[in-house]
């Protein structure tokens, strides 16, 4: 049998994390708050939360696994930085991310006073929290696993080498 590379563990793994999380926040009540009552959804919410688990895993987890095979083939580095300590791939990410997220906040709860809209909709916690890691997941899986490599084989093998 043959042993998985660690850019496509690594890429599993965050495609089950992608559906471990889509599927948590459909059943959470934050979450189904936002939703039309039951008697009004098309399928029972375990069904919507089974496409959803599956609409992540043939979307995300196929153009993921294009674009890491696209990645190889144009030269880039696997998934996975070998040279990166955990301090840069997790904690000072995540520092960031909350600090502009609580930005955010303030400046909807600031601006929202003179739009004449009002605040903007969101889940309550804790699906917000499922909500921005399905977010992020899925945002790094489509554009840097898959737009920037296509592109860059794109313009390499097609434009620049005039098969186009």
């Amino acid at each position: 049998m043959r042993k998985l590379s660690t850019s496509l563990k690594i890429y599993l793994y965050l495609i089950l994390a992608l559906v471990i999380s889509n599927v948590v926040q459909i059943f959470l009540p934050s979450f189904t708050s936002l939703m039309p009552p039951t008697s009004q959804l098309p399928a029972p919410v375990a069904v919507i939360a089974l496409a959803n688990a599956g609409i992540a895993i043939v979307l995300y987890g196929g153009l993921g696994f294009v674009g890491l095979k696209l990645a190889k083939k144009v030269g880039f580095a696997g998934i996975w930085e070998q040279g990166s300590s955990n301090r840069q791939r997790f904690f000072t990410p995540a520092i960031i991310g909350a600090v502009l997220g609580i930005l955010l906040i303030i400046a909807d709860i600031v601006f929202s006073q003179f739009n004449g809209v009002g605040r903007f909709q969101h889940p309550l916690f804790p699906a917000s929290i499922f909500a921005s890691l399905s977010a992020g997941i899925g945002e790094e899986i489509i554009f840097r696993l898959f737009f920037i490599p296509f592109w860059v084989w794109l313009v390499s093998s097609i434009i620049l080498r005039g098969k186009w």
